[in-house]
């Protein structure tokens, strides 16, 4: 047996479950092999699912995870895939009730994928003016952007504290400008939202979904105007095509800036520093 497939073995201290994936082994006696066997019915931690409830919850709610100490990262493989499929259901469920309770919608409901909305309408928000005081906000947020994007360019790596600065901007600039756009009030009277858990296990929202037993107001889908008839092939946008569809491209290069505050300066990809890539 081969170092490399000893290594494999390692990642269990289960000697019965050793045995088993050995005597199941044929010709494809490869170390992934082996290791894929040995975790077949555990979830590695690369999973969104395990990503998003976050590993030290899942041993805190008396999970239990197999560590493989020959990777680099010791990410692991978590056991009990129904604790953990209950911590996702759960904690997606505390996150669509905050956002009803934050937003005013009729309904949230939680899902792991896009639930394709059958039947169901979709309005968009319209634009609306920043107030003065956000507009200021803005202003400043996207000028300490520049700063510290002039100031930290030729830099081979970004100081801890400048890097978490960056990502307090970009969370407050993504805050500020989602307030140009608003629901109308009766549509979020009436409509809900779905939270998705994206596959980078982060979440996900899609908003102003309206059921037509609520739809009064709109007998017939599919009209011209905010409104969007739902069917299968629709994935789910939380944004609507509107005319300032160029401006909101502008605004999203400058959101991936502020991650990667040198890509104005840098046009070859292998030499771009903090390991940003071109887009």
């Amino acid at each position: 047996m081969t170092l490399e497939q000893l290594m494999a073995f390692a990642i269990t201290y289960d000697q019965a479950r050793q045995e088993s994936v050995y005597g199941r082994l044929t010709h494809d006696r490869d170390a992934s092999t082996i290791r894929r066997l040995l975790t077949e019915t555990h979830i590695a931690a690369a999973d969104r699912r395990a990503r998003f409830v976050g590993l030290e919850a899942f041993i805190e709610a008396g999970g239990t995870i197999l560590r493989d100490l020959f990777t680099d990262d010791r990410g692991g493989y978590l056991e009990d895939v129904a604790l953990l499929d209950l911590l996702v259901t759960a904690r997606l469920g505390r996150e669509a009730d905050g956002l009803r309770a934050a937003e005013g919608w009729k309904w949230t409901e939680p899902h792991l994928d896009f639930p394709h909305a059958h039947g169901m309408r979709r309005a968009y928000p319209h634009p609306v003016e920043l107030s003065a005081e956000d507009q200021a906000a803005l202003q400043a947020a996207q000028t300490e952007v520049d700063q510290l994007t002039e100031q930290h360019q030729t830099a081979e790596e970004l100081p801890d504290e400048v890097d978490a600065r960056f990502g307090e901007l970009e969370t407050q600039i993504e805050r500020l400008e989602a307030k140009r756009h608003a629901y109308d009030p009766g549509d979020v009277a009436r409509g809900g939202a779905f939270v998705i858990l994206n596959h980078d296990g982060t979440i996900r929202i899609e908003r102003g979904f309206i059921r037509p037993e609520d739809d009064k107001s709109h007998p017939e889908t599919g009209q011209e105007g905010d409104v969007q008839a739902l069917g299968e092939e629709d994935e789910g946008d939380d944004q609507a095509p509107r005319d300032g569809e160029g401006e909101n491209r502008e605004t999203r290069r400058k959101r991936r800036n502020i991650r990667c505050p040198t890509r104005s300066f840098v046009t070859s990809p292998h030499i771009a520093p903090w390991g940003c890539a071109s887009i």
